[in-house]
């Protein structure tokens, strides 16, 4: 059984959080540059699949906590599968 808010929002969270994070692994591989910043950039313009993981992260993420806060064992089974699949 579902909790009340359910972990949709947590869940897309999470997949642009890894989103970000192997973007910024990948820009920065040679070391951080100012010029990072418009690799990033251009990625979030260029690539559909990253902006709109990027995109449904922030969306709604006010409403994380209320979801977090209602985690019941199907909410935290939602959340490995979302883990996994952005880990992928």
């Amino acid at each position: 059984m579902a909790g009340q808010h359910g972990v949709k929002e947590t869940v897309e969270g999470l997949k642009g959080a890894v989103a970000l994070a192997k973007a910024i692994k990948e820009v920065t591989a040679d070391g951080a540059q100012l010029g990072d910043f418009v690799a990033l950039y251009t990625k979030y313009s260029s690539d559909a699949d990253f902006k709109a993981k990027l995109d449904a992260a922030v969306m709604d993420a006010a409403k994380i906590p209320d979801e977090l806060n209602d985690l019941d064992l199907g909410d935290c089974v939602e959340l490995l599968k979302g883990v996994a699949e952005a880990l992928g």
